[in-house]
């Protein structure tokens, strides 16, 4: 009897009023989970997104920095003006004949305000109403001649520009050897990570061909303003847009980007303003969407001014 009692409880299961209450506070317990694991993975996305924006915002600044510092650098001297072109040297940009462009060397810095007059057009097209930059100078360190090539063989009074890859020599002494490098900066539609643009820059590279090259996706704007002396007193009046110079000698650069995320950020909303350095912009962008930014800018002055 005891034994029939005592079997017959152990068999026993939960009431209905027991499971249900079991099964709300493993779906409860379920919920907080999956609340806690979405809040993770948002907040791993922002700083996913934040440290790659950063990173590849710090890279931009350097790599433009360190080409405009050298500009009009031309080895043993700054002056465009004393270098002489010798017999056919030429640049290509797709078989088509580049050469007045990018051997100006005259001109160290050029740029184009919200249009694109560069002579190699990308394929992708070029991001309406943004900058272009072209930074002209000798390689930092002497080369050996190299034949195909655009180098500068120069010494203190001046120099040459050739392909042939014999070094120079002239009645001062034998001149050094450089590389030409002519880079121009631009933004385009179309980048290896789907979806967004990317700042390139044409290159001038062996044989004379100029060469596109991806610097780093993810730039949607890219604005230049110049600091130019009006009155030839060694000192910045103003900067301008590029196209407000009045050919006035342009001692610094000032550089604006917009980088953005590879994709929307759940939860956020850029709606901006975000305010460019172009002068004559018509309003602040406000993107109004859910990738989340970043603004960088930048000032260099120009070390290498003949004027000066």
């Amino acid at each position: 009897m005891t034994h029939d009692s005592f079997s017959t409880r152990t068999m026993q299961g939960f009431t209905l009023i027991e499971l249900m209450l079991a099964t709300l506070m493993a779906t409860l317990l379920v919920a907080g989970a999956l609340r806690l694991l979405v809040h993770g993975r948002i907040a791993w996305q922002t700083t996913e997104n934040v440290a790659t924006l950063e990173e590849r915002a710090a890279f931009a600044l350097i790599a433009l920095e360190h080409d405009i510092r050298l500009a009009g650098y031309w080895g043993q001297h700054s002056d465009g003006h004393s270098i002489s072109m010798g017999p056919q040297v030429a640049a290509r940009c797709g078989g088509r004949d580049a050469s007045r462009w990018a051997l100006d060397l005259v001109s160290a810095v050029q740029a184009d305000n919200n249009t694109f007059t560069l002579p190699c057009r990308p394929a992708s097209g070029h991001v309406a109403n943004t900058d272009t930059l072209t930074v002209r100078h000798a390689s930092q360190l002497t080369a050996l001649p190299d034949k195909g090539r655009i180098q500068l063989y120069t010494n203190h009074q001046g120099g040459v520009v050739s392909q042939s890859g014999i070094a120079g020599t002239t009645t001062t002494g034998i001149e050094e050897t450089y590389n030409v490098e002519v880079h121009a900066w631009h933004l385009v539609r179309k980048s290896s990570e789907a979806g967004l643009p990317a700042l390139r820059r044409l290159t001038l590279v062996d044989g004379g061909e100029i060469q596109s090259q991806e610097i780093i996706p993810g730039v949607e704007n890219f604005q230049v303003t110049l600091g130019i002396d009006r009155d030839d007193d060694g000192m910045v009046d103003g900067f301008v847009n590029p196209d407000a110079t009045a050919e006035a000698p342009i001692m610094a650069v000032r550089y604006w980007l917009l980088l953005r995320s590879a994709a929307p950020e759940p939860g956020h909303i850029d709606s901006g303003p975000w305010h460019s350095i172009d002068t004559n912009a018509a309003m602040p962008l406000r993107p109004d969407d859910g990738y989340r930014r970043v603004a960088i800018e930048r000032t260099v002055w120009l070390r290498n001014l003949a004027y000066r």
